[in-house]
């Protein structure tokens, strides 16, 4: 019976790690920044709704016709995720765009291809403007700015920055290209799924509730004890089961001058 009971517990611990590893690995493989607050931010729009509008805006009018065709690039980029029915356009003359692209020589407190959005929601809670404010020169360089105003772009989708170093809507663009990694695609793809699905917070790009998070420490700390429980109920089944030692058993013990040995 011993041995019976060591094996099913290291069976049972070593199948219970597994477990809480493969679920550890699931959130290294979606981090979880701090910049969200487990709401799902996006537009109220679905897959027949019309693109949400732009205008590039600036103090110098050289500067935001040479950077334009950056500003829409950057747009159709996030239009382009085929899992995602999230589109940008430009606005038609005589529209008012929902986002407003700012070119800018000075932001306060940023430098060469720095910016900040900021989404203004409405009553029900849902964005109903987007401002980006991109600092640019003469002298800004083409790939600062582009991956910056992609990064912006991000923002107005709806999401929070990643932890992800190859993700554009990471915290630094040390590490990304102008393109989208497929954690930024994954996110996009989360609020605005061509699936029919229900919009979910989007991975590595928005936080969890505490309540998830109540509810995954309890689950794994459940995986953790499960060995020590099936230990208990092994031990106390074996204390409370009958004991039969057999005929010959019980003459051997009622005998005392009765010597064992091994043949």
């Amino acid at each position: 019976m011993g041995w019976r009971v060591g094996s099913i517990l290291i069976a049972t611990t070593v199948s219970c790690f597994a477990v809480a590893l493969f679920t550890a690995s699931q959130a290294i493989a979606y981090p979880t920044p701090v910049d969200f607050d487990g709401k799902i931010l996006r537009w109220n729009v679905n897959p027949t709704s019309p693109p949400i509008t732009f205008v590039v805006e600036g103090d110098d009018a050289d500067i935001v016709e040479e950077f334009t065709p950056l500003v829409t690039e950057s747009a159709e980029l996030w239009s382009g995720v085929d899992t995602s029915y999230f589109r940008f356009a430009p606005a038609a003359n005589g529209v008012v765009p929902q986002v407003r692209f700012k070119l800018q020589k000075s932001i306060s407190g940023g430098e060469h291809s720095a910016g900040y959005s900021i989404m203004q929601k409405s009553e029900n809670g849902h964005p109903a403007v987007c401002e980006i404010y991109v600092a640019v020169d003469e002298g800004t360089a083409y790939v600062p700015f582009a991956k910056t105003a992609l990064h912006e772009f991000g923002h107005c989708v709806g999401l929070g920055h990643s932890l992800v170093p190859e993700a554009i809507m990471s915290y630094s663009l040390a590490k990304n290209s102008f393109a989208l990694d497929i954690d930024d695609e994954a996110a996009v793809t989360r609020l605005y799924p061509v699936d029919s699905d229900a919009p979910k917070l989007p991975p590595g790009c928005a936080v969890g509730s505490a309540t998830q998070g109540n509810r995954s420490s309890t689950f794994l700390l459940t995986i953790l004890m499960l060995p020590l429980m099936i230990v208990f109920v092994l031990c106390v089944t074996k204390r409370d089961a009958p004991r039969n030692y057999g005929r010959a058993s019980l003459e051997h013990r009622d005998d005392p001058g009765t010597s064992s040995r091994v043949a």
